[in-house]
């Protein structure tokens, strides 16, 4: 229901009786104000004015999963997963479920479903207006997660390099999306290697050479942090084990 239905709903509400005297009177009883009291006809319009404009222009209540879904939905709308015309809100769902699976708050589920808003869909306006409608800890958490918030985006190598230093740094709820979004990347590559080889390599900036460099640097640095030995980041290491061994010993193999 709308604020404005809501509002309407109330002042239907009202049940007011007028006392035969010489001032008339309204017994007034509505879901501003429960009590029985006597005001005035003018008094009671100021009154109820005052509690619906409060209610009116109340500050809104942060938005919630539900509307991060839809907000992701909608800013990635145009936008498929590399190679594919997979729709990429799949990626963003897949993610979102992996970290609610491994313990996450809906606070971090909502950043999972965002995490790269910013990167690929405006850039800091991105992340103002999340911030305005999730609040300052989701639109943190997207930050953590950016790996860029301009246009054009410095070189690859570069940027990932800046992402691993950043990850150290990064606190838990960072951490735990980032390995449920590269472990729901690590099995896409995997599937793509079993159905296609090496070659599924070539959509990727780096290549296979840095995406193989990528994936075993992001497990070596989340075990320097207080990720090590959890499940996720174990699933994470035997996914990128299988993606090592699928790439096989082609030249320049790591």
């Amino acid at each position: 229901m709308t604020r404005y239905a809501l509002v309407l709903a109330a002042s239907l509400s009202f049940s007011a009786t007028v006392h035969a005297d010489s001032t008339p009177a309204l017994a007034v009883r509505s879901t501003f104000a429960p009590v029985r009291t006597k005001v005035t006809p003018r008094q009671w319009v100021k009154n109820v004015g005052k509690k619906v404009s409060s209610f009116l222009f109340a500050p809104r209540a942060r938005g919630g999963l539900q509307e991060a879904m839809v907000l992701a939905a909608e800013l990635h709308k145009d936008q498929t997963r590399k190679g594919t015309t997979t729709p990429y809100i799949a990626h963003l769902m897949g993610v979102a479920s992996i970290t609610l699976e491994h313990g996450g708050t809906e606070q971090e589920a909502m950043a999972a479903l965002l995490h790269d808003a910013v990167e690929d869909q405006g850039g800091e306006k991105t992340r103002m207006v999340i911030e305005r409608r999730f609040g300052p800890h989701v639109a943190h958490l997207v930050s953590g997660l950016t790996d860029s918030a301009v246009e054009p985006k410095p070189p690859w190598r570069a940027r990932k390099e800046a992402y691993l230093q950043h990850l150290v740094k990064s606190d838990n709820s960072v951490r735990l999306i980032s390995m449920s979004d590269k472990l729901y990347n690590a099995r896409a590559i995997v599937r793509d290697l079993e159905a296609d080889g090496p070659k599924s390599f070539s959509k990727f900036s780096g290549g296979r050479d840095g995406v193989l460099w990528y994936y075993r640097s992001l497990v070596e640095t989340y075990n320097r942090t207080s990720s090590k030995g959890t499940p996720l980041l174990e699933e994470l290491t035997q996914a990128v084990d299988q993606m090592h061994a699928l790439a096989g010993n082609a030249p320049g193999g790591a």
